[in-house]
């Protein structure tokens, strides 16, 4: 949920043009995207992969 946040506020700076230098904005917003990703891989391959038998 953290990433989605995340996400969801530093695109919303990038739309509103806030005075926040554009090139720290990009940066976090490319952190957050990999983090999501790696996140997500993890989790997959953690939780979603083992099979009860």
């Amino acid at each position: 949920i953290q990433f989605g946040l995340m996400l969801v506020y530093l695109l919303s700076i990038l739309v509103m043009d806030c005075p926040l230098p554009k090139a720290i904005t990009y940066f976090f917003t490319t952190n957050v995207v990999i983090f999501l990703y790696l996140f997500s891989d993890f989790y997959r391959k953690s939780y979603k992969s083992k099979k009860v038998e």
